[in-house]
């Protein structure tokens, strides 16, 4: 962009002189309403950082007429400060001759995106800089919300009591699994495992078949008891929930190792039938009342 000649600095204010002996015609903007139709700030500041020209959008932001902001520094309008802020693009755009992007935060708790342009004559002089701004607030507080939403999931990931894992559709290779689901399947560290051990490492083709068979009737698979084989062979009773999302290529799932709690009820139930057999074959007569008196079950005996 050249901008070269005498110019006027609106209507209401013929000239503005700059340094290098040229001068801005902003007559033309003013003229231009689809400037003041666009959301973000136009300004046009001087080789001092005053500003010569800004749209509607720049006075509203602030609550002031365009007029009020004319000869004024945007550092003082917008930051209530007496020098420029920190990493000014306007600033690194009049130095370098070159454009310039910064993110800032206002005291006001705002963040701009602010990119910045220079003006240069038909001499090749720099005059001044354009200065583009955009409030990205609510855009940088969502980003920062789904940062932190992250973290959370992390750690309710990595610090669950439940194997949680992630394997491609395709061949079963493991992307992501957290300390539960590495110690239910015998490893210590991710570096170990991901990307290197499939889903059919664990437990047979057949057994994968029978749980894709599921995912592709109902895009879900809820607690379905399966054996699995660890690094070191040893073989454990899990339960196996998952679900596929055939967009990403990928099936998550928990797993829940319930070796011990199927050994505790198979040994239950394994006393419960010897207590039957003996309270059956007792030669003497045997009852059980309940606390009202009441006969519940007796032997053949009695």
């Amino acid at each position: 962009m050249i901008w070269h000649g005498y110019i006027e600095k609106g209507r209401t204010n013929p000239k503005m002189e700059l340094k290098k002996n040229d001068t801005f015609d902003v007559s033309l903007l003013n003229d231009l309403d689809i400037l003041d139709n666009i959301s973000e700030h136009i300004i046009i500041h001087d080789l001092e950082l005053k500003m010569v020209w800004a749209n509607q959008a720049g006075a509203d932001s602030v609550g002031l007429e365009k007029s009020q902001l004319i000869g004024r520094h945007c550092y003082e309008i917008w930051h209530k400060s007496d020098k420029p802020c920190l990493n000014c693009p306007v600033t690194k755009a009049l130095k370098s001759g070159k454009p310039a992007q910064s993110e800032i935060e206002t005291p006001d708790g705002r963040i701009w995106n602010i990119r910045s342009y220079p003006i240069i004559n038909k001499d090749s002089e720099i005059i001044g800089a354009v200065e583009l701004t955009q409030d990205i607030t609510a855009r940088k507080k969502a980003e920062q919300a789904l940062i932190e939403r992250e973290a959370s999931y992390r750690h309710l990931f990595e610090s669950s009591m439940i194997g949680w894992w992630c394997t491609s559709i395709e061949d079963g290779t493991f992307l992501k699994v957290n300390k539960a689901g590495l110690n239910a399947l015998g490893f210590d560290n991710e570096e170990e495992f991901i990307g290197k051990y499939k889903s059919t490492d664990f437990y047979s083709p057949d057994e994968r078949r029978r749980m894709l068979a599921m995912l592709e009737e109902s895009g879900k698979m809820d607690r379905f008891e399966t054996q699995i084989t660890t690094r070191d062979g040893k073989v454990k009773t899990a339960l196996m929930s998952a679900r596929v999302y055939p967009d990403k290529g990928i099936i998550e799932g928990s797993v829940i190792d319930i070796t011990e709690h199927k050994t505790a009820v198979e040994a239950f139930n394994e006393a419960v039938q010897k207590y039957s057999k003996l309270y059956e074959n007792l030669r003497d007569g045997a009852v059980t009342i309940d606390m009202n008196g009441r006969i519940i079950e007796c032997n053949p005996a009695f």
